[in-house]
């Protein structure tokens, strides 16, 4: 009897829990959807601005830059040439500025070397210098750096009579 009485006075607010239990489920059920309606206009939105860039875009400026597809070789023929051609260009430039390199040694170095003996003092050994020429890579404008080192010998110390 008690069990009776007390689930009478308990069905009111049962069904009150009931009521509102529903009613938060739906409202959950709403709030998820209108974050899903949000992000969903947010894309639209982006596809809206990516359409209205495209439509400003003037291709008619794009399909002149194109290439002709009826001849596709030639425009690949013509790339293949030119980068041959800058490539021999560049190996002559090497070869001429390599190849002259021992004249150049014996057209400046060596007159430089005999000045310079001429120049040392009586006690200088009379032993041949060494001269050497560095060439480093190109710099990024293009240009040789050469060094030019002269190696004298030690001078000798002779007593002096």
């Amino acid at each position: 009897m008690i069990k009776s009485a007390i689930a009478a006075a308990l069905a009111p607010l049962q069904t009150s829990i009931d009521a509102l239990t529903l009613k938060v489920t739906t409202c959950e059920r709403r709030q998820g959807r209108s974050s899903e309606v949000s992000a969903l206009q947010a894309d639209v939105a982006s596809l809206r601005r990516d359409v209205d860039y495209l439509k400003s875009i003037d291709f008619n400026d794009l399909m002149i830059a194109t290439e002709d597809r009826d001849a596709p070789g030639e425009a690949a023929a013509a790339d293949a040439d030119a980068e041959t051609d800058e490539e021999l260009t560049a190996a002559k430039e090497e070869q001429n500025i390599f190849g002259n390199l021992s004249d150049l040694v014996g057209t400046f170095v060596h007159p430089v070397i005999q000045a310079s003996h001429a120049k040392t003092s009586t006690t200088a050994s009379t032993r041949p210098s060494i001269a050497a020429l560095d060439v480093t890579t190109p710099s990024t404008d293009g240009h040789y750096r050469l060094q030019l080192r002269v190696l004298m010998p030690r001078q000798e110390e002779r007593p002096h009579i």
